[in-house]
């Protein structure tokens, strides 16, 4: 694992994440959600991305959503770029705290 996305995970596990948004999910997008942080989990970038994206699709629209895909963007070489919006969004947010280092 490289350093980054080291500190971010342990960032991630220090602070927790905030239930609002997931609270708000329908059951099949819930259990979605919760099988690509999984695999976000385990650095499996491009398979939890095609997940949230489907769950973004869906009309979810919540900071930890935007985080997530953001975060794997970042991870995926040749689409660092696109993370950018995402993790803009998710630092506007009111409803979950960003950790320090995606500022």
């Amino acid at each position: 694992m490289n350093r980054p996305v080291s500190i971010i995970l342990f960032i991630l596990l220090s602070y927790g994440f905030s239930s609002h948004g997931l609270a708000q999910l329908n059951t099949e997008n819930k259990k979605n959600y919760k099988t690509a942080v999984k695999s976000f989990d385990n650095e499996e970038y491009k398979k939890a991305l095609s997940v949230f994206l489907d769950i973004e699709k869906s009309g979810e629209n919540f900071a930890e959503l935007k985080y997530h895909i953001g975060i794997c963007y970042i991870n995926m070489r040749f689409e660092r770029n696109k993370a950018i919006p995402y993790l803009d969004a998710a630092i506007k947010s009111k409803e979950f705290e960003v950790p320090a280092d995606v500022y």
